[in-house]
């Protein structure tokens, strides 16, 4: 077995500078200086990671997460559906002009679609539980019109609550179709036109793609959860068989068949595609599509295609915003020639039949922004909020003329001019001298004590915008200093950090960027439809979780105390777990105890183990009050709530200031996302802090940092090596902080309001709160929360910032398949 990397030389800019990027820069209000900010220009865009995006070729923007396409038998169509946030709907587009026929809004859909072999017929995924058809049907009418099938299939046996079809294959005769339930473990055969069940087979956990071998008695079957490839004998489609198993990296996603007998899977987990012979079930060769030879995982491999020629693989690394091309023609050495620049976050890659093109689905396009800017209303067309920035994703249709070698060294470069990742960097930190942040990785520092403290879903505008010496807009402020004092004390003591932002884009997906550093395809693909009530998918059996550490593992693998306050069931918790904050509050309204409460948990624990010197070197909490209740009768009010989780984090910071430990201690606090509230920077802006001896006083750091730099920070500090590509990548919080230390302490401030004020049985909201299920974080529609916290707190005749109605054209209407009755079968 052959292991490959495409090596390319990086030298790290002297003295730690972090290369400026144009086009993407704001006057700060209060300085004067200009800073960079996320944006777009064009299709090209800043990301909030600091990752620049500039997709090749031609573009053809629709809804996010493009995650299936295919052209057309004849060659003259490409088919795809966008399946995530914004509305869903399947595109018909015509190859010759680049330019769509027809588009289908769908209620529901996800990432299964097929053209029937004669070109007349498109199958396509329904969606995550929708109840009137798991499969729908799009047929062709003369050269250019299509219509909806007013009717769908089901999947008999299947549950309509595990039923989320992730693979459509045509047979080749067009006489069957072969379908994947990502959420129940079974394959699906089912007669092409009719539906009729033909028969069920349970192939692996979470099964995510399948290709028929040339001669079609073969289906293989990429398995997401079992970490293999299910070999299913289908020659008697009546009795399909699994024969065999090939063992894969983790999460295998995607998988291409090849005329000599190679079959090639993708593996979201690892940066990695997977040659075997499928005579002798071997692997040939594993083919690492990262950015370096040496890059850990992150590149998050996530689709594949052949050229027509059998010659080229192209390979979406949908988190390096790239397409890997390598070299297949040769059996067992394949050879990486270089990089394709996409959108951001590429779900999806095919050629036209006659290879003259790629085509690229970036399932992000080109990224977010502010999320109060007013946009024109289409009075047509059915609301959603500008507000929440799952509304601002769209998707992004690349067409590039397939590069010939000398083309491809130049998109190579620029996809290295884009990413911030090198090698170099698993071995420098690119801090400068003067801070005490080490400039090598594992080089030790004087804090030996870290405390990172995860908070819920606020935007830096909610918190800080009422400080005029930041970036704020007080007009979208809710949570200001009469809410926050003790946050505002500390922003304005140590560092105000007003170009700090969110990783992730919801919970879901934050949490895993707060704690990992990382966030799985798959979990790329289910909040997007939950969050967004279009459907949901199986999320249990760990099978979100990455394969790389989580921030405590690493600590602890690399021999440090470690505690978890708050963690939940998470991996690696229960041999860390605080025993005393997670107990259940007193009282049985409450699923756990207020903030303020907790603290003062975690502050007695604290001061026993500073007592006897045994204060752990990293402490991991979450603490997330602030995410509120609403108006929710009987609930404490957001305000309330709110005060409650700044209370706490000012007691904690004061103990933690006045204990035996001080000197060598570091507090980190960020959000874990930030869609619960409008910004006139960027919807992924947050509020965070830093407090430490080793932090400035008084001073305001507009550097352009991430979730992921606070963690590369803390890494640094600690003397740990990245998780993943993208706290490895990420600048460190250098202008933050300073080489001398600053033992002067804090003093905490009561709260300015009544902690125990609760919402009133006919407040604002209260009917839409009492319905919500807030029994964990982000299971409500945060988009009709926004809402709510928006008019308790400014007021009812207070316009909320405006929405955007979003329609997609189509000569034939919106189109909608009938609504059926909750209890019809």
């Amino acid at each position: 077995m052959k292991r490959l990397g495409i090596a390319l030389v990086f030298v790290l800019l002297a003295g730690g500078v972090w290369r400026a990027v144009d086009n993407f820069r704001m006057k700060h209000p209060a300085s004067g200086h200009e800073i960079a900010v996320p944006g777009q220009n064009g299709p090209n865009a800043l990301l909030p990671s600091g990752w620049k995006t500039t997709p090749a070729g031609r573009q053809m923007r629709s809804g996010d997460m493009i995650l299936s396409g295919q052209v057309s038998p004849d060659g003259a169509l490409f088919a795809f559906t966008n399946t995530g946030y914004t509305g869903h709907a399947l595109h018909i587009v015509g190859l010759a002009t680049e330019k769509e026929i027809v588009t289908f809004p769908l209620e529901m859909a996800w990432s299964g679609l097929t053209f029937s072999p004669d070109g007349k017929r498109i199958f396509v995924s329904s969606g995550a539980g929708y109840p009137f058809g798991d499969i729908l049907y799009f047929d062709r009418w003369d050269n250019e019109g299509w219509k909806a099938g007013r009717s769908g299939y089901t999947l008999h046996g299947a549950s309509k609550d595990k039923t989320a079809v992730s693979s459509l294959t045509v047979s080749a005769d067009g006489k069957l179709l072969y379908a994947l339930n990502n959420s129940d473990e079974h394959l699906y055969i089912l007669e092409t036109y009719g539906g009729r069940a033909v028969a069920r087979l349970r192939v692996g956990d979470h099964p995510m793609s399948a290709r028929l071998s040339k001669d079609g008695k073969t289906l293989y079957v990429a398995n997401l959860g079992s970490a293999n490839v299910a070999v299913v004998d289908v020659s008697d489609p009546s009795r399909p068989a699994v024969t065999a198993t090939l063992a894969t990296d983790p999460h295998p996603n995607d998988l291409v068949v090849t005329d000599d007998g190679r079959l090639f899977v993708s593996c979201g987990n690892t940066n990695n595609v997977i040659s075997f012979d499928l005579k002798t079930g071997q692997r040939l060769e594993v083919i690492n599509t990262a950015l370096g030879p040496k890059a850990p995982a992150g590149s998050t491999p996530n689709s594949l295609a052949l050229s027509p020629d059998g010659e080229m693989l192209y390979v979406a690394n949908a988190d390096n915003n790239s397409v890997a091309v390598i070299e297949v023609e040769e059996r067992g050495k394949s050879t990486p020639l270089g990089f394709i620049p996409t959108g951001w976050y590429p779900t999806f890659v095919t050629t036209t039949g006659d290879g003259r093109r790629v085509i690229v689905g970036s399932g992000k396009g080109t990224g977010t922004g502010p999320n109060r800017v007013k946009r024109p209303i289409d009075t047509h067309a059915p609301a959603v909020s500008f507000q929440h920035h799952g509304n601002q994703l769209n998707g992004l249709l690349s067409f590039i003329d397939t590069p010939d070698k000398r083309r491809l060294a130049t998109m190579t470069k620029q996809v290295y001019d884009n990413a911030l990742y090198r090698d170099a960097l698993l071995k420098t930190s690119g801090a400068s001298a003067e801070s005490v942040i080490p400039t090598k990785v594992g080089d030790p520092s004087p804090i030996e004590h870290v405390l990172f403290i995860m908070k819920e879903n606020r935007t830096y505008d909610q918190v800080f915008g009422d400080l005029p010496q930041g970036n704020g807009d007080p007009s979208l402020t809710l949570f200001g200093g009469d809410v926050t004092p003790n946050q505002h004390a500390l922003a304005e003591q140590f560092v105000l950090l007003d170009n700090l932002y969110c990783s992730g884009e919801v919970s879901q997906d934050g949490q895993p960027w707060t704690t990992s550093a990382y966030a799985t395809e798959f979990t790329q693909r289910a909040w997007t439809l939950s969050y967004s009530r279009h459907g949901s998918l199986d999320t249990s059996g760990g099978i979100q979780e990455q394969s790389t550490p989580y921030i405590w593992e690493l600590a602890r693998e690399h021999g440090l105390k470690v505690m978890t306050f708050g963690m939940g069931d998470r991996r690696g918790v229960a041999e860390v777990r605080s025993e005393r904050f997670d107990r259940p509050p007193a009282d049985p309204e409450l699923r756990r105890a207020r903030d303020y409460e907790r603290a003062d948990r975690f502050i007695e624990e604290f001061q026993e183990m500073d007592r006897e010197g045994a204060v752990p070197n990293f402490m991991f909490m979450s603490l997330g009050e602030n995410h509120t209740s609403g108006t929710r009768p009987g609930a404490y009010t957001p305000k309330a709530a709110v005060a409650s989780n700044d209370v706490a984090v000012g007691k904690i910071v004061e103990a933690i200031t006045k204990s035996r430990v001080w000197s060598s201690f570091a507090i980190f606090i960020i959000e874990d996302d930030a869609q619960n509230g409008p910004d006139h920077v960027d919807s992924h802006r947050t509020a965070g802090l830093v407090i430490s001896p080793y932090v400035k006083r008084k001073v305001i750091d507009s550097t352009m940092y991430s979730t992921v730099s606070m963690l590369r920070t803390v890494e640094l500090l600690l003397g740990l090596p990245p998780m993943t590509q993208h706290d490895a990548a990420a600048p460190p919080m250098v202008g933050s902080f300073m080489a001398k230390p600053d033992l002067s302490g804090f003093t905490a401030l009561p709260a300015r309001i009544d902690l125990m004020t609760k919402n009133p049985p006919q407040g604002y909201g209260a009917v839409a709160s009492a319905r919500m299920d807030f029994s964990e974080y982000d299971r409500i529609d945060e988009d009709a929360l926004n809402r709510i916290l928006w008019h308790s707190i400014k007021g009812v005749d207070v316009p909320y910032p405006a929405p955007v109605r979003r329609a997609l054209p189509t000569p034939y209407g919106l189109f909608r398949f009938p609504k059926v009755d909750a209890d019809d079968d």
